[in-house]
């Protein structure tokens, strides 16, 4: 993807993906590189064009991913889609500095305001503490 992109245009691709190889179990990864005002941003489709992917799904997984992308603190987006399609399936990986208490629950709550509010949060601190 451009830097630029949308969060419409990134999620158009994985619906148009979806129409015209549909059933084949593919699995896409998506990266919108670091640009003004956000960082980068990875999401992966796992096996999952085996059916129709929702567009408000597709918009979700990408609106949600360029606001924690663009979030202060936030160093790094990486999203995973299951096949299911359940968002709350997947994961959801950031990297956070500096990885204080406040810059943490800043991020939860922007999360919590995604469609990845039910994911599985992976992350460490520097020291490999789990938050």
């Amino acid at each position: 993807m451009d830097p630029d992109a949308t969060p419409s245009e990134a999620s158009a691709v994985p619906v148009a993906m979806a129409e015209r190889i549909a059933w084949t179990g593919v699995t896409l990864t998506l990266q919108v590189p670091e640009g003004p005002g956000h960082v980068l941003s990875t999401v992966t489709y796992s096996g999952t064009f085996d059916q129709r992917i929702p567009d408000e799904t597709a918009l979700g997984v990408a609106s949600g991913s360029a606001t924690l992308a663009a979030t202060p603190g936030v160093t790094g987006v990486e999203a995973s889609i299951p096949q299911t399609m359940r968002i709350d399936y997947g994961s959801l990986t950031i990297g956070v500095s500096p990885a204080d208490d406040a810059t943490l629950a800043r991020v939860h709550g922007v999360v919590d305001g995604t469609v990845f509010a039910g994911t599985t949060l992976h992350g460490s601190f520097g020291n490999g503490a789990k938050p």
